[in-house]
């Protein structure tokens, strides 16, 4: 009895998968940077490295790490960078839970600020993602 839940177990082993229905296609590196002046008094930008991805039908994508050029320095300025509207990089909301998956579909990355300058500077913004490109085979 032994022996037929052994060889019974063996072949739902040799059946599974280990990651399903997804082939590895590529490596995605998205980043984007730029410097801004703002003036002391006036609206801070709003919408800064505005950057589109696009998950093609067929394809999801695994965004492994996010990295934030002037994140924390600048989230005293109020910047923070959200992918759609859900905001990433700094905030108490998320702690870069890595992997993020995206399903096929378009997406937007930015900085975004709400603030109003309370001095005159000038801002270094960058970021970096790096992401895997999956097929999904049938």
């Amino acid at each position: 009895m032994k022996t037929l839940f052994l060889i019974f177990g063996l072949f739902l082993t040799f059946d599974s998968k280990a990651q399903g229905n997804l082939q590895f296609n590529r490596v995605v590196f998205i980043e984007a940077d730029t410097t801004v002046s703002v003036v002391s008094g006036t609206p801070e930008p709003t919408n800064v490295l505005v950057r589109t991805i696009v998950v093609p039908n067929g394809k999801v994508l695994k965004i492994e790490s996010i990295n934030c050029g002037g994140c924390g320095y600048y989230s005293t300025y109020g910047y923070a960078i959200y992918l759609d509207s859900l905001p990433l990089l700094p905030t108490p909301y998320f702690t870069n839970n890595s992997p993020i998956w995206l399903p096929a579909g378009n997406y937007t990355i930015k900085y975004y600020s709400t603030n109003t300058a309370t001095q005159t500077v000038t801002l270094s913004l960058a970021y970096h993602f790096s992401a895997i490109e999956f097929n999904i085979v049938p």
